[in-house]
């Protein structure tokens, strides 16, 4: 018998035939054992597909080795991106329809308080009250309307309250006929934004109170006037004081002065103060607004001063149609001995 023992090992030839069998050494079978081993792992290890399998023998024939950077969109996918706008079609489309972003910025940077309005003011965007976007609109309130400028009313103001603002420059406001419209109003108020004069004006030759002149207010002040049927009427008045400049007379160098005028009805009140630098005549005078004429004077207060010291008595004063003249300090006739100044106010009568 031959066994391990005997570092023996019969190892068999293909050859079937056993008396082709041979002896071989124990340590010889070890050895090609362990090549067997090492030749069996080599193998299991290599990764280059030693027996050249392809994808399709393994059933993955539709696979192919790209990066997902590479891998080309499915046919389906490419006809759902065919039906979309491209980009630069979008942008022709949109194209000033869209907000600027600065604009976007801005109206971000807004700090409203409820109930405000989002508007563009002077080419910028603002938040407004409800009260600056009714004056914008000219509606303030369902009996009024807001002025501003030069408008001319029409019937559809009638009965209303005309508030005036303004502060860049003096205007007028027309009066459409007070004919047919017998008991029809209209109420003008200055507001607190008025600086400026607004002067209404009647139609064509009609009159306010009996005159063609045209009627003017300023500041706080107005007046509330009604048709007869043929011209206006002031049912109710407001007076204010309405800066001009007069003609001044009877002085040398230019003096200094400061007139205002207000009307109640048909009776005008002047405040004066005039400061020549020396009377060179025997009176000083100047002119009343155009377009009033005087008819009686009703009341005057004067004081003159003379050198700086205050006179005593009074200043005649006397009037023409369209001017008032200080001729005496109580029966003393100015003269230029000496600088003069007159202040005070003078009511009168106009036609």
């Amino acid at each position: 018998m031959i066994t391990y023992t005997d570092k023996v090992q019969l190892t068999p030839n293909p050859n079937p035939d056993i008396n082709q069998w041979k002896a071989v050494d124990a340590n010889e079978v070890k050895t090609e054992v362990n090549t067997d081993i090492t030749n069996l792992s080599t193998h299991v290890s290599d990764t280059s597909n030693p027996h050249s399998v392809t994808a399709t023998q393994v059933g993955l024939g539709n696979v192919d080795n790209t990066s997902d950077a590479g891998k080309p969109v499915s046919t389906a996918t490419q006809t759902a991106l065919n039906l979309k706008a491209d980009i630069t079609y979008v942008d022709t489309q949109d194209a000033g329809k869209q907000p600027l972003d600065a604009d976007l910025t801005t109206i971000a940077g807004l700090t409203p308080s409820n109930d405000d309005f989002l508007q563009r003011k002077s080419g910028a965007w603002a938040n407004r009250t409800i009260a600056q976007v009714q004056a914008d609109l000219g509606v303030i309130g369902a009996g009024s309307v807001l002025v501003t400028g030069t408008d001319t009313l029409d019937n559809t103001d009638l009965n209303k309250t005309i508030l005036c603002s303004g502060t860049s420059s003096d205007y007028a406001v027309a009066l459409p006929t007070a004919v047919g419209i017998t008991g029809q109003w209209y109420d003008f108020v200055g507001v607190a934004g008025l600086t400026k004069i607004v002067t209404v004006n009647a139609n064509s030759t009609e009159t306010i109170n009996g005159l063609t002149v045209d009627r003017p207010f300023s500041g706080r002040g107005g007046f509330k006037i009604v048709s007869d049927g043929a011209n206006w009427q002031v049912f109710a008045e407001r007076p204010s004081n309405i800066p001009y400049t007069p003609t001044v007379t009877g002085t040398s160098g230019q003096p200094t002065l400061a007139v205002t005028y207000s009307l109640l009805g048909k009776m005008m009140t002047i405040i004066f103060l005039l400061q020549p630098q020396a009377a060179s005549g025997t009176g000083l005078s100047f002119n009343i607004p155009s377009g009033y004429t005087i008819n009686t004077i009703n009341s005057v207060i004067c004081r003159v001063q003379s050198n700086g010291t205050l006179q005593a008595g009074i200043c005649d004063l006397a009037a023409a149609a369209t001017s008032l003249s200080f001729t005496q300090i109580t029966g003393t006739a100015l003269s230029s001995s000496g600088n003069k100044s007159a202040q005070g106010q003078v009511t009168f009568e106009i036609l």
